[in-house]
């Protein structure tokens, strides 16, 4: 694939998108924000002032809205293969740091990069414990923060957790005990709002960057 960076760990990376990598987003807690009951796939719910923004995964597939919604450096669709049906599981793992393929807009320069989910979504049932993983991606470092779904202004969290190098911690479980959809995103990767990226003294914001999002949805007794 062409290139118009020096790359990074052997692969091809362009500078523009080599500066949304090395930002460690910080982490702001309000109340909790999520959908809890059946029937959900054809629309999550939401409360309160978020109707502010109604087209913002309110009607129709909220889940392909959140999943797909445009990312500034990776190809629409970004969700395709629909849910890895692991009910009856009682421990699910998630690759938080997959290698998905990515584009640079200024250059059109396409390579892989770790900014992918795998699965992507996922279906369990009650009680389920679910764990990402952040595993050495061969020489990017990204860190990626694991983060329920929150809606402006009414921010909130369910889980969160920074996985990555450098004494990070490389996991992060949660345990699904009620029904219901719930979303998650990487801050900043797949952040639904405009969130800083980049070195310090170069940030820019970007809303949904590498489209970095996935979902778990609990069903069942």
């Amino acid at each position: 694939m062409p290139s118009s960076g020096t790359g990074v760990g052997g692969f091809p990376i362009s500078e523009t998108v080599r500066n949304t990598m090395t930002r460690q987003p910080t982490f702001r807690r309000r109340p909790l924000l999520k959908t809890i009951g059946t029937g959900v796939l054809a629309g999550v719910l939401v409360t309160g002032s978020a109707s502010a923004r109604p087209s913002h995964y309110g009607n129709g597939n909220a889940i392909g809205a959140f999943l797909n919604e445009k990312a500034a450096f990776k190809k629409s669709p970004i969700w395709t293969s629909g849910f890895a049906d692991m009910t009856g599981e009682s421990e699910v793992e998630i690759d938080f740091n997959a290698f998905t393929e990515v584009i640079d807009p200024a250059t059109g320069d396409e390579f892989m990069g770790p900014w992918g989910i795998e699965p992507r979504a996922v279906k369990v049932s009650p009680g389920t414990t679910v764990t990402w993983l952040w595993e050495d991606d061969g020489g990017f470092d990204v860190p990626h923060h694991v983060s329920s779904f929150f809606d402006p202004p009414d921010w909130g969290d369910e889980f969160h957790e920074m996985l990555g190098p450098g004494g990070l911690p490389t996991e992060f479980s949660y345990e699904f005990t009620e029904r219901g959809t719930y979303l998650y995103f990487c801050h900043p990767h797949g952040a639904p709002f405009p969130a800083p990226v980049g070195p310090p003294g170069q940030e820019v914001e970007i809303e949904n960057a590498f489209g970095q999002r996935g979902v778990i949805r609990v069903v069942g007794n």
